[in-house]
């Protein structure tokens, strides 16, 4: 079915009134994505279904309404789900949702959970990677790999309910599978033509009636917070840009952080 074909269908569904739950299936039964999202905050949530695309240059979406998929390795190509349909609900409308059962995309490799040997080998040699100078900061992730069947708008839900300043998602596309996250991290923002971001890292577990103003740190966690604004700003200077104003650090709260 082609792309064209796909955009009528979609947009017969909705003179037929169709409910959203019979455009999810739909989608899913066309290879179209599916994406939830919660900004900061906020109490609505958006729905976007639509194709998929992959670009090489932000260049290259111009003009373009979507959600945007990037992989951190900078060689590999990023994706874009270009809106073809978008709908906005309160965070308290989705709970209906949990009742259907969906065909999210899966991608099956056979994958397995990281065995502590292995861990501890990977972060000695992290350790010995950053003694050497080749990397100034490593984040050591770990796998774990559970089976049997879970509720993805559920746990959609029930991180927006968990995390309400973070940026929370539910991602689902045939090209790399379904994607549940949450995150306080601004990439970047644009109020009112003032463009923003975020310099995020150190952290410490948080605890209850905690002073934001008298926080303590240690020099480890000051310096990881240095280490990422000295990249931002390393960054505006390979672009000329020199009008800036950079303000903190200052403390703030992220789920248990």
């Amino acid at each position: 079915m082609g792309i064209k074909q796909q955009i009528r269908d979609i947009i017969e569904i909705e003179k037929q009134e169709f409910s959203i739950e019979q455009q999810i299936e739909y989608a899913f039964k066309n290879d179209l994505s599916v994406i939830f999202y919660r900004l900061p905050d906020k109490i609505s949530v958006q729905l976007i279904i639509g194709k998929t695309i992959e670009f090489s240059s932000i260049l290259d979406l111009k003009d373009k309404v979507g959600f945007i998929i990037q992989p951190f390795n900078k060689n590999e190509a990023g994706l874009f789900v270009e809106t073809q349909l978008a709908k906005t609900f309160l965070l308290s409308e989705i709970q209906k949702f949990t009742k259907n059962d969906f065909s999210f995309y899966y991608q099956y490799n056979a994958k397995k959970s990281t065995q502590k040997e292995d861990y501890e080998r990977y972060v000695h040699q992290s350790i010995e990677e950053i003694k050497q100078e080749n990397f100034k900061k490593l984040v050591c992730a770990r796998q774990f790999v559970q089976n049997g069947k879970i509720n993805e708008i559920q746990s959609f839900v029930d991180l927006c309910s968990e995390y309400p300043n973070a940026f929370v998602s539910l991602v689902s596309t045939k090209l790399f599978g379904t994607w549940i996250g949450a995150t306080p991290e601004l990439l970047v923002s644009d109020e009112g033509g003032k463009i923003n971001t975020v310099a995020l890292a150190g952290t410490q577990l948080y605890q209850p009636n905690t002073d934001f103003k008298k926080a303590s740190w240690s020099s480890k966690e000051i310096e990881e917070q240095a280490l990422v604004a000295r990249y931002i700003i390393n960054k505006f200077k390979t672009i000329r840009l020199r009008e800036f104003e950079d303000i903190g650090p200052k403390t703030i709260k992220a789920g248990n952080l």
